[in-house]
């Protein structure tokens, strides 16, 4: 059977030319391109109509130089970021007051209180000190040092030095001691002192020796004489402790004398060793 054939006055539509279809796609794409261009360079503006609660607007009204509806606006005014830029504005705050009944440490008035008494302090202790300090019987230092260097029992924490030369030093060697009848016993006894050593202290610079060395040796003697009485001393309470306060006195009775010839210091049995003496007899007490 032949095939039907139908008649039409249009002519049947072809498909479009390939050409044509990649114009229309190069300029959808070119148009997508200026408005993402568009959108990434220029900022967007919020309209009457669009959403305030978009996360967009949101984002770029943070970076708004004139914000009006941002939070960050108006900060609370205890927050650290105020606090911490308040010392950058240009027209800081008045200061803060300050109670007057508890004034800075630091008043000149303060200061000045501070420093008077500090200076009676010291006056005080400068006071206590010399009054301390032995009692001084001649008007130089030859003789002055003399008699602190030859006074029994003398210790120093710094060897004495006399500063002089050497006429000025037997100038006031060969200058006499003099003895007034107002002169206390202590007195009397510091002028016979420095005599002697006066005399001993000419004879030792004549044989080529200085007043320094001389000070030096009598020095190191003295202590050598303190150490001898510190072991006689401790003798004295060995046997008081193990024997009793008779044989101890026989012991420094028998001592004693050699001490005083040899220069040194007497020992005694004194307040301390016989308190020590009767607690050692408590204690034996107690243990019976």
């Amino acid at each position: 059977m032949p095939p039907i054939v139908t008649s039409s006055s249009r002519r049947p539509r072809r498909g479009r030319p390939p050409f044509l279809l990649l114009l229309v796609a190069l300029a959808v794409l070119a148009a997508i391109a200026a408005l993402v261009l568009r959108h990434s360079g220029d900022k967007p503006e919020v309209g009457n109509g669009e959403n305030t609660n978009s996360s967009l607007v949101t984002r770029h009204s943070s970076l708004d130089p004139s914000p009006t509806n941002s939070p960050l606006a108006t900060p609370p005014s205890n927050s650290s970021l105020v606090t911490r830029h308040s010392s950058l504005d240009p027209t800081p705050s008045p200061p803060r007051l300050v109670n007057s009944a508890t004034p800075p440490t630091n008043t000149p008035a303060k200061k000045l209180s501070w420093e008077e008494a500090e200076s009676n302090r010291l006056a005080k202790s400068e006071a206590i000190m010399l009054a301390m300090a032995p009692k001084k019987h001649f008007d130089n230092e030859v003789e002055n040092t003399l008699d602190a260097v030859f006074r029994p029992g003398s210790q120093f924490l710094q060897l004495p030095f006399i500063d002089m030369s050497q006429e000025e030093v037997v100038a006031y060697l060969k200058r006499p001691v003099e003895i007034f009848d107002d002169d206390d016993e202590a007195a009397v006894a510091a002028k016979e002192r420095t005599a002697e050593a006066k005399a001993a202290a000419l004879k030792f610079i004549e044989q080529g020796g200085t007043i320094n060395q001389f000070i030096r040796d009598q020095v190191a003697a003295e202590k050598e004489r303190q150490a001898t009485t510190a072991e006689i001393r401790a003798e004295m309470r060995r046997i008081l402790l193990s024997e009793g306060t008779e044989a101890a006195q026989a012991y420094l009775d028998e001592v004693n004398p050699l001490l005083e010839e040899q220069g040194c210091q007497t020992v005694r049995i004194g307040r301390g060793e016989m308190n020590l003496l009767n607690r050692q007899k408590k204690e034996k007490e107690g243990k019976k």
